[in-house]
């Protein structure tokens, strides 16, 4: 994850939770390499499997931030819609305060050819 490579990290993650299914640690690096890949709704399935394995791991505010950025992903793809292009790009920043990851944003960027 380190050098970018989120799709060889998510395999990799996936593979280490195949091989062990208790490992909460691995479903937590698939929900990080989800995350930077755009999809916000496979890396809360990986949190809640994460937090279920490990009750006493505090991912409560990961789980909070993927909840909001994936309101704000909702937000864009309603927008978007309706063809109110500026409160796409507007919300656009909003996300880097959930995420450091820009390949979300490069994942989302069809939005700004429009």
């Amino acid at each position: 994850m380190m050098m970018g490579l989120y799709q060889d990290a998510l395999e990799d993650a996936r593979e280490s939770t195949r091989l062990d299914t208790g490992f909460a640690k691995g479903y937590v690096r698939i929900a990080k390499c989800c995350l930077a890949l755009g999809d916000t709704a496979a890396a809360l399935n990986a949190i809640n499997k994460a937090e279920e394995l490990d009750p006493r791991s505090d991912l409560a505010n990961e789980k909070q931030s993927l909840q909001i950025l994936q309101q704000l992903s909702d937000e864009i793809d309603k927008s978007n819609l309706k063809g109110d292009y500026r409160k796409v790009i507007f919300i656009f920043p909003t996300c880097l305060n959930y995420t450091d990851c820009y390949i979300f944003f490069c994942n989302q960027s069809g939005y700004l050819l429009l």
